[in-house]
């Protein structure tokens, strides 16, 4: 059985979903907390998002052709089983802003902070940012991380400020190796 906390469905453009507390308690596998199908210029904005369930459990899931939407400042926590992921986007997915999320996924087989199922031809965005100053990833050209956002925690701290990125005065810093990939 899948569970969903929030499903957005296609062909939805300017959705906004902000401050809520949004879970799923499944006792199987396919928990989203939520799921963006089709959507457009969408804003899901401070939310907190918990998912429970055996295998693929997913905080935010951007489901094909879900473009121009803002990710931003969400507390995301997936809970249990193997492919567990803070955000799934898939295919056709394309120029997404992630700004400012604390994403925590169980380290475990498959599960990853965030997941990015896109073609090497598609970007989205990953920003952190406060009033000290922001890490932006660029676009080098081909392969590089923004055509493929898939991050995965080795430490169990997830990504976010103050967990394992810092911004302060003078200062930025990014742990790199909580991460088994290179960011």
């Amino acid at each position: 059985t899948t569970n969903f906390g929030i499903y957005v469905l296609q062909a939805c453009y300017d959705t906004l979903i902000y401050s809520n507390t949004i879970s799923t308690d499944g006792t199987g596998s396919s928990n989203h907390g939520l799921a963006l199908q089709q959507s457009f210029n969408s804003s899901i904005i401070n939310n907190t998002i918990i998912t429970n369930g055996t295998s693929g459990v997913y905080g935010i899931k951007l489901e094909s052709g879900t473009n121009g939407s803002v990710i931003d400042n969400n507390i995301i926590t997936p809970r249990v089983g193997s492919g567990s992921h803070g955000i799934q986007i898939e295919t056709e997915s394309s120029s997404n802003l992630l700004l400012n999320n604390n994403i925590t996924a169980d380290v475990g087989s498959g599960s990853f902070i965030i997941r990015d199922d896109t073609n090497s031809n598609i970007l989205n965005y990953l920003v952190y940012n406060n009033s000290f100053g922001e890490i932006r990833w660029r676009d080098n050209g081909t392969e590089s991380f923004l055509r493929n956002l898939t991050v995965e925690s080795t430490s169990g701290l997830g990504l976010g400020l103050d967990r394992n990125l810092f911004i302060g005065d003078n200062v930025v810093a990014l742990n790199t190796s909580a991460f088994s990939v290179d960011l």
